[in-house]
């Protein structure tokens, strides 16, 4: 297949983005030819692999129509078969590209946002059956038009560390031998809940006082202010360490004792599974993609949103039973093998693109190859 993936987005990572960039290089490895359009200096535009997929760029803009002109112009001159979105104005452009022109284009939702141009694509892929039933119920989407594929865990680079590197990397960030560390890991915005992580250590605290919450993310300073002052409130600034982004999250969330996922919605929640792999157990809220990738009681606990005394009581269970959080982290690593495979993932990607293809009344008669050129769309 000929795919063209676009992404909007900014210069700030996050999951969809991660995942979009994943499926490209993915589907590419396959044997399949992939070009890749975003904004330009975009975080996706500098993070895809241009060894192994075409770049192009594009403002996405919607109207006037010039932009989409030129898109779909580039789309037939290089044969592309089929259109794959990511992210919101992405997607808009996509139902564009599909209602004007007649391209066949597949959307994967993300996000739970009411949007009505959901049910105008091909078909949506959901990210789990929690956005899956939003869709439907919220965006009109028809069932048979949608279907749910769990994003894959890369359980080469998410994985369980030595000793001495988990040593290392929490003497590298001041703590002792019997500190207890929880981690956050996410860009500080209210709907990730970092407010009920605070709250909960405050709890955890009094039993245990050398806990510490590492926040792993990029916070503005309108974001982190409330999260300091309500630290300093409840007696635990010191327990809470702001880390900002890091490269090297992977390591830290493999060195830490439990990962807090207490968001208010959460499609999917990609550092979920991705701490499973570690070998970490998670303590999340019972909302969205956690309900299928947190096996509550088994690989973790599963909480009530806006509940930091249920996370604290949570968390202190795994905290005063260390063989127990060890078995957690085991069960979850294999959970994550058996479940969220990337060859399992990517199989199933490649049949509903065939399958949309086929089935497209407006498919496209097959053109000439043309050769490649990494020009600006616009």
């Amino acid at each position: 297949m000929r795919i063209l993936t676009i992404t909007s987005g900014g210069q700030i990572s996050n999951g969809a983005l991660l995942a979009a960039i994943q499926s490209a290089h993915g589907l590419a490895d396959r044997g399949h030819e992939v070009s890749f359009l975003s904004p330009p200096n975009s975080f996706a535009d500098k993070h895809v692999d241009r060894g192994r997929v075409q770049v192009i760029n594009g403002n996405l803009n919607r109207w006037p129509l010039d932009e989409l002109t030129r898109t779909r112009d580039w789309i037939e001159q290089n044969s592309i078969d089929i259109v794959h979105t990511h992210c919101s104005r992405a997607n808009a452009f996509g139902v564009l590209l599909r209602r004007i022109y007649g391209i066949p284009v597949v959307a994967t939702a993300h996000a739970n946002k009411i949007q009505l141009h959901w049910c105008l694509n091909d078909h949506v892929v959901a990210v789990s059956d929690a956005t899956r039933r939003f869709h439907i119920r919220r965006n009109l989407v028809p069932p048979w038009k949608i279907s749910t594929l769990l994003n894959p865990i890369d359980t080469h680079r998410f994985h369980p560390i030595s000793e001495s590197e988990r040593t290392a990397m929490r003497e590298s960030l001041g703590l002792s031998q019997d500190s207890v560390l929880l981690s956050i890991v996410g860009n500080v915005i209210p709907r990730k809940g970092h407010i009920d992580a605070v709250r909960a250590v405050a709890k955890i605290a009094s039993h245990v006082p050398t806990v510490r919450l590492a926040i792993i993310g990029r916070a503005s300073e309108e974001d982190r202010r409330p999260l300091e002052h309500e630290a300093s409130r409840l007696g635990v600034a010191e327990n809470v360490l702001w880390l900002g982004h890091r490269d090297d999250a992977a390591v830290l969330m493999a060195a830490t004792d439990i990962l807090l996922c207490p968001s208010l919605d959460e499609p999917f929640g990609l550092v979920a599974p991705e701490a499973l792999a570690c070998e970490v157990p998670v303590i999340a809220t019972a909302v969205g993609g956690f309900l299928t990738t947190i096996q509550d009681g088994e690989t973790g606990y599963l909480v009530r949103p806006r509940s930091p005394g249920e996370i604290a009581d949570a968390a202190l269970q795994l905290v005063r039973n260390p063989s127990l959080r060890r078995c957690f982290g085991r069960r979850g690593r294999n959970w994550v093998m058996e479940n969220l495979s990337p060859n399992a993932h990517f199989s199933a990607l490649e049949a509903t693109l065939h399958a949309v293809i086929n089935k497209s009344l407006h498919r496209r008669k097959p053109k000439a190859r043309t050769s490649f050129h990494p020009e600006k769309v616009a």
